[in-house]
């Protein structure tokens, strides 16, 4: 009788249909884990990632780190835009698409129509390392391919609380920009990240207007032009004073403003979120996740 039982049981057990349904219940319990620690993720509105491309999961690493800015480094090759930071780099299968547009599409696809679950605009920011004229062009064909998940700059509106009308991915061009080519598009589905030289000229504008135009969004630059402080010990109460300055002027204009080539460390991660720097640039996904995650 134990037998029959025992065989009876097998028969059950490895049958196709029982199998099925315990392959199934084990990828949705997989499929419910993943969604729970995704959302799960601290979202870092602040945190910008360098050459994101160069992490071993480009874009996923700092979706995982709750980054809401990626930098891309694009070359036009034989008709395709190829990520890498140096031509001699480039792979034919690393392309803008592939890497970043794509993904981004089929993650907001599923995702209520955001790429984080707080709801808050992503930056993607590329920066042009060929020639700017025809690399935009090229670049322009494609963005408007994902045209219904971009930014369109020209239809922005400014609100009492802030600039309504964004979506969900926001382009910024950085590198060899071409401005006339970038602010004549329609739709312009990319803004301008800007240099602190193209607005500013001792503490005053270059052009009262300039900075006003829908596409300048941001303004970046080298943080060895302009402080000394190597992250180490104390900043001098000038330097803090000028970082103070350079960032109030910014946000006067309506401009995000970040630094590169900044020490990449938790003092200066620090002293950038305190004196209002709006996006922090490191190389440093979890590292910077973990400091500011676990304040």
């Amino acid at each position: 009788m134990a037998a029959l039982i025992w065989n009876h049981l097998q028969r059950r057990i490895y049958s196709p249909v029982f199998i099925l349904v315990i392959a199934l219940a084990g990828f949705l319990t997989f499929a419910e884990t993943m969604t729970k620690s995704r959302s799960q993720v601290s979202s870092l509105y602040f945190a910008h990632a360098h050459n994101d491309y160069e992490h071993p999961n480009p874009l996923m690493d700092a979706l995982e780190n709750g980054f809401h800015s990626v930098e891309a480094d694009i070359h036009l090759v034989d008709g395709q835009l190829l990520v890498a930071h140096d031509l001699e780099e480039t792979s034919p299968d690393r392309t803008l698409e592939n890497l970043y547009l794509k993904p981004l599409s089929e993650i907001i696809a599923r995702n209520d129509g955001w790429v984080h679950n707080s709801g808050k605009p992503f930056w993607l920011m590329i920066d042009i390392k060929s020639d700017g004229s025809r690399t935009f062009a090229a670049l322009q064909a494609l963005l408007e391919q994902y045209a219904s998940i971009l930014t369109d700059y020209s239809s922005l509106k400014k609100t009492e609380t802030g600039v309504a009308g964004r979506g969900p991915v926001s382009v910024v061009i950085s590198g060899n920009r071409d401005f006339q080519s970038i602010e004549s598009c329609s739709p312009m589905l990319a803004g301008i990240d800007c240099r602190i030289s193209d607005i500013f000229s001792n503490g005053t504008p270059v052009n009262p207007s300039w900075s006003g135009h829908p596409s300048r969004v941001w303004v970046s630059d080298n943080w060895k032009n302009y402080f000394n402080w190597d992250g180490t010990g104390t900043i001098s109460p000038d330097e803090r004073e000028n970082l103070s300055q350079i960032v109030q002027l910014a946000h006067n204009h309506g401009l995000l403003i970040r630094f590169w080539n900044t020490p990449d460390t938790p003092a200066v991660w620090k002293l950038l979120q305190e004196t209002g720097v709006d996006l922090v640039n490191t190389d440093r996904l979890q590292d910077l996740n973990r400091f500011f995650v676990g304040q």
